[in-house]
């Protein structure tokens, strides 16, 4: 790789032609999220005992750690044998529960009694210093871009790699085996360079020796024999925090100057911390690292299927995961059964695989159900088979670009922060990171209400593959949402063996792509000339779906089949990148057909695979013969042979099609208004009035109205994530938010308002305030506030820590703490709709604004 006006990557010999960037395109404002008086980097068992010892001198702290917990000197290394849990008594911790969950749930509690703030999953990335050249603070990086604290001192708490450290080192990996029983391989190695390629190799090498079929887990980190990590005594740290005094103006130091082809960005800042005061800091000070012809950000349910398609193919390939072990939610996520989906070409071989590593008791091919360490063991075998170089424990914080053409990604791991370039780049997120970071355009997980399908973080059973859960919502781009729910996960699965990494979110960020796949395109079984995978399953929603043409007839039970097209995974306005799985570009709606884990393990596949072949061919990815990709894919199982005929059309309805009708009008508005007013014009019914208003037409306005002032409240919906199926709206509720949409007078509206009680269903709630939100009238601002201000009604918000554990249930599906929130929510919106200087409706949606969980601030 060199710099200046060629950009080479050398496994294939292709070359870009670029330009040197301009320094000032690469400073980027760092939003100072908070100030503190002790800030912790890392957050071993002693960093959390050295915060409570702070605290207790009144000093304000701050942990921030690169796990999603806190003790990761033993339950990341796994080290927990009896001496070491001993050494927690000598801290003054007590331990209950001697293992992994109980030590997270008992430090999460510690610090939070202490009034310790703190935050889960973000790496430090540099100092930040005040006008006399102290630290006086950090720059940090995650899945929500970059942000800085800055603090009176500093506390490295973190065991770090020493730079180019050379020479040879002992490298340990611990492992749980059947029967609970420890295991631990040791392997002797020699550091020729010390660099990040040479230390992802040998943690690679270890994670695939260490698994045999009497594995059951494996430790999230290799224990080095080089690394050290020491911590101040509280008196020296206390004396530094308070002769700190005022640091005055802060910034961040300029690293040696460097030229590079292209320009560092991150574009992704967090919502809640926009209007933070802002820090410059020069994004290419960072350290180049070597170049790849494909990089693959995140390796799971379709990262990691990418990478070894990419590998196999022949090009190097780089693939980065944020977690320790490749398959996300198949394996970190803990859901290990299949639902639906179409159970061929690399699933199969995926599944096959597994049952040929040893016998299985039990476990039928292509139904999922394998235990986790055997998925991972096989994928992260096939990783390293394939020869993809593959790096762990490391996020995506921040992306290459030059011009409209992404050509690389900004990584955080345990060994720093570097600059690495790439041909091509395929964002697994689940989430659009990479493309949100380069500046694509992308849809936020609440647009116009936190219609968010119900998310899970279930607890880690070593003889149970699969635990699923729905009992939160969840941003997987908000880290501060993040550390609410791992929170609430520690403390509610305390007494399990573990809780697991991995957020299971059903619906995250998506990309807006070339084609976005709507739900009527399934039921008029539409067809693509570029179609890469055939996905299959059913509208499970896990919770209420925002599409007109669901609201007016829900979704059966019953499975379909859904093409996803190339373009789908194409961002606007960008070159060099594709999104895979749950981040491509589909109404959300669309979601419960297209994320079921053996399509997405067959779309990272073809993905992996068009990456491959456009930095083999030095050519963009629109340009790649379509038609080549799919014989390959034909040749491996994903497709089926007559997909060569196929181009851009419809399929079709046929006669029994439930959805044919509603299908029709919404995939083509203008001709669907024409026949609803031939229909309406004989028969005036209020289903042909509300068809109408949805489509754009409110000439049934009138119908609408004199059906809605007649119906008295019929049977509402209430939150329901886990199985929903079918309605979330009753017909009235219904009839109430297609009326919203012709604008009619409000007096029905507001005779259903007097009629609700505190009691009454969420989707009453919901119908009631999209009307008024959209339409004020100060006339409901009364009893909105008296359902408000009933007992128990309010003060559902999740501030903080403290008030993550009082919404803690004992169910896996709960959902009275939603249904709570939701309902509240709603009707606070609506007040402050109608009356703006409500004193009542400001602080309840301040409280939301400033909630732990994402999905209510952004609506709020």
């Amino acid at each position: 790789m060199r710099s200046g006006s060629v950009c080479f990557y050398p496994q294939t010999g292709i070359y870009y032609k670029t330009s040197p960037r301009k320094q000032e395109q690469m400073k980027i404002d760092i939003p100072l999220i908070g100030r503190t008086d002790v800030l912790i980097l890392g957050g071993t068992a002693g960093a959390c005992r050295l915060a409570q010892q702070l605290r207790r001198k009144n000093l304000r702290v701050y942990c921030v750690t690169p796990y999603s917990y806190f003790g990761e000197d033993l339950c990341a290394t796994l080290e927990l044998d009896r001496e070491r849990i001993q050494s927690l008594a000598g801290l003054g911790f007590t331990v209950w529960n001697p293992s992994p969950a109980g030590i997270k749930q008992m430090l999460d509690s510690a610090l939070i009694t202490s009034g310790v703030d703190y935050l889960y999953e973000n790496r430090p990335v540099a100092p930040l210093y005040d006008e006399a050249g102290n630290v006086r603070g950090s720059l940090f990086a995650g899945r929500s871009g970059f942000f800085a604290i800055a603090a009176g001192t500093v506390v490295n708490a973190l065991r770090e790699f020493p730079a180019g450290w050379r020479g040879e080192c002992t490298v340990a990996l611990n492992t749980i085996r059947a029967g609970m029983e420890p295991g631990r391989i040791e392997k002797k190695f020699r550091l020729t360079t010390g660099s990040v390629a040479e230390l992802s190799r040998i943690d690679l090498e270890m994670r695939t020796l260490a698994w045999t079929p009497e594995t059951l887990r494996i430790a999230d980190e290799c224990i080095w024999s080089f690394l050290r990590a020491a911590l101040p005594d509280c008196e020296t740290v206390a004396e530094q925090a308070k002769s700190a005094g005022n640091s005055g103006p802060l910034s961040f130091h300029r690293r040696t100057k460097q030229e590079l082809p292209f320009e560092a960005v991150s574009f992704d800042t967090l919502f809640r911390w926009k209007a933070c005061p802002a820090i410059p800091f020069e994004l290419d000070s960072l350290p180049l690292d070597d170049g790849y012809d494909v990089l693959v950000s995140g390796l799971g349910t379709g990262g990691a299927p990418a990478a070894i398609a990419a590998a196999r193919s022949g090009v190097r390939t780089l693939g980065v995961e944020k977690l320790s072990i490749p398959g996300g939610v198949c394996t970190a996520g803990r859901i290990a059964s299949y639902w639906f989906g179409n159970c061929c070409g690399f699933t199969e071989e995926l599944d096959r695989g597994i049952g040929e590593m040893a016998p299985i008791e039990n476990y039928v091919p292509l139904k999922g159900n394998s235990p986790m360490e055997r998925k991972s063991a096989w994928l992260t075998r096939e990783l390293r088979n394939s020869g993809c170089e593959v790096r762990f424990n490391t996020f995506t914080v921040g992306a290459l670009r030059e011009g409209n053409r992404v050509c690389g990604a900004i990584l955080a791991g345990p060994r720093g922060v570097h600059l690495v370039p790439a041909a091509v780049s395929v964002d697994a997120s689940g989430n659009a990171d990479l493309a949100a970071a380069a500046g694509a355009p992308v849809r936020p997980l609440v647009e116009a209400e936190p219609a968010v399908q119900g998310s899970g973080l279930p607890p880690y059973e070593l003889d149970r593959p699969t635990f699923n859960t729905d009992y939160l919502f969840a941003c997987d781009s908000d880290v501060v949402d993040a550390t609410a729910a791992f929170t609430m996960a520690h403390d509610k699965f305390a007494n399990h063996f573990d809780v697991a990494q991995m957020l299971d979110t059903r619906e995250r960020r998506r990309i807006t792509g070339e084609i976005e796949l709507q739900p009527m395109d399934f039921f008029a079984h539409r067809r693509y000339r570029d179609t890469i995978v055939i996905a299959r399953s059913n509208f499970d929603t896990h919770g209420f779906i925002l599409h007109p043409m669901f609201l007016l007839k829900p979704a059966e039970h019953q499975p379909y089949s859904a093409n996803v097209p190339f373009r789908a995974l194409l961002p606007k306005n960008r070159e060099g990148i594709l999104v895979t799985g749950l981040g491509i570009s589909a109404h959300r709606d669309c979601m419960p057909l297209v994320r079921m884990q053996p399509d997405v393990q067959n779309q990272g596949y073809a993905a992996g695979l068009a990456a491959a072949t456009a930095a083999k061919e030095g050519k963009p990815l629109r340009e790649i013969s379509i038609r080549a990709l799919q014989k390959q894919l034909i040749g491996c199982g994903i497709l089926p042979p007559e997909i060569l005929n196929e181009e851009d059309s419809f399929g079709g309805f046929g006669e029994n099609d439930s959805h044919l009708e509603l299908a029709s009008a919404f995939l083509s508005p203008a001709q669907g208004i024409e026949k609803a007013r031939r229909d309406f014009e004989r028969a005036p019914s209020p289903e042909t009035a509300a068809l109408l208003a949805f489509l754009g037409d409110g000439s049934g306005a009138g119908v609408l109205a004199e059906a809605i002032a007649a119906a008295e409240w019929d049977e509402g919906w209430d939150y329901h994530g886990m199985g929903q199926f079918g309605r979330s709206a009753s017909p009235l509720d219904v009839l109430i938010m297609a009326y919203a949409r012709t604008g009619g007078d409000g007096g029905v509206v507001l005779d259903k308002l007097a009629r609700l009680a505190s009691v009454s269903e969420f989707s009453h709630f919901r119908a009631v305030s999209l009307y008024l939100i959209a339409h004020p009238y100060p006339e409901a601002a009364e009893p909105l506030e008296r359902l408000l201000r009933t007992e128990g009604f309010s003060g559902h918000a999740i501030r903080n820590p403290r008030d993550v554990l009082r919404g803690v249930r004992g169910s896996v599906i709960d959902t009275t703490v939603r249904n709570a929130q939701l309902k509240e929510l709603y009707a606070a919106k609506a007040l402050q709709s109608c009356d703006p200087a409500s004193p009542l409706a400001g602080e309840i949606l301040e409280q939301y604004r400033n909630s732990m969980q994402a999905c209510y601030a952004l609506f709020a």
